[in-house]
């Protein structure tokens, strides 16, 4: 299910960021932590949404949680009940073309299109808080975005 978004504003490699700038963020997670980690980032949202390819428009913050489940906001396939890793997405998801894959799922034999439904199916990474796709690559995407979050 998706249960939230955040549109990066900026991305701050905690090891390198002038902590001066950010006093907001000593109290986050990564910020407290004394072991240095590689890639350990923090992305900060944008202060409302920016969708300038959206032909919906859409008043809300960079970040947040979507406050009710609605079916459309369920990834899962509820046609297999086995797991919750098996998602239904919609079509234009599917990477073809060469195009990239989102984040976290680069096995081709991952993804699929379910030719019944017309929908991209896809055995989702078990771990992750959050994956990436490329909105450039799939604009569809801004559309989607704008539907999911115009109902919340």
């Amino acid at each position: 299910m998706i249960w939230g978004w955040l549109q990066v504003d900026e991305v701050l490699d905690v090891e390198k960021v002038d902590r001066s700038k950010y006093p907001w963020a000593m109290e986050h997670p990564h910020f407290r932590s004394k072991a240095k980690e590689l890639n350990n980032t923090v992305y900060v949202a944008r202060q409302k949404i920016s969708l300038p390819l959206s032909k919906t428009s859409i008043d809300a913050p960079g970040a947040g949680v979507f406050t009710h489940l609605k079916d459309d906001l369920v990834l899962t396939n509820k046609l297999l009940h086995d797991s919750p890793r098996n998602w239904i997405l919609p079509k234009w998801f599917y990477p073809e073309g060469g195009k990239v894959k989102m984040t976290y799922h680069p096995n081709p034999l991952s993804w699929g299109i379910d030719t019944g439904i017309g929908l991209t199916t896809l055995k989702c990474a078990s771990r992750g808080q959050e994956f990436i796709l490329d909105s450039e690559k799939y604009p569809e995407s801004i559309e989607w975005i704008a539907g999911l979050l115009a109902i919340r």
